[in-house]
């Protein structure tokens, strides 16, 4: 969608926003992916995060390099494909910031290799698009900030 642009966020960085406005439903954008699969490296040791209130105890934890640490999706969570593949979505879509609910939602389009993003709420131009860092499977809302409490960014 060409009617998308990016400005800066106090506090957060660049974001995205809409020229128009967005209906409820409507596909934002359709994001290319580029599937990265398998793993970087592991945590040598078990790790203790929390999923919707609920402490869970892991070790198939995937390390990024830095670089790319917080703008990947976990695209076999998505997919259900039972890998450990990732991606990073092209266009906009590793570009859109998180809140907690979030106006739009995401899912895979495993078919085509995309990241759909769709909005959740009526959204009205020159609104910052966001998404749920949090949110399972793409979702909108989530119990907590437990993608911000793992990076550390909140206490």
């Amino acid at each position: 969608m060409n009617e998308l642009y990016i400005k800066n966020v106090v506090g957060k960085g660049r974001g995205v926003f809409s020229k128009k406005d967005i209906k409820t439903g409507e596909i934002v954008e359709s994001s290319p992916v580029f599937i990265i699969s398998g793993t970087f490296s592991d945590y040598p040791e078990e790790h203790e995060y929390r999923l919707n209130g609920l402490k869970k105890i892991t070790s198939d934890r995937t390390i990024m390099p830095q670089e790319i640490e917080n703008y990947y999706f976990c695209w076999s969570g998505l997919t259900k494909n039972g890998k450990k593949d990732h991606c990073i979505a092209l266009g906009y879509g590793s570009l859109y910031n998180s809140a907690n609910p979030s106006n739009m939602r995401y899912e895979a389009d495993e078919k085509n290799l995309n990241l759909l993003f769709i909005a959740v709420v009526d959204i009205p131009k020159d609104t910052e698009l966001t998404i749920n860092y949090s949110g399972i499977d793409g979702n909108n809302i989530s119990e907590g900030n437990y993608w911000f409490e793992n990076k550390k960014f909140i206490e």
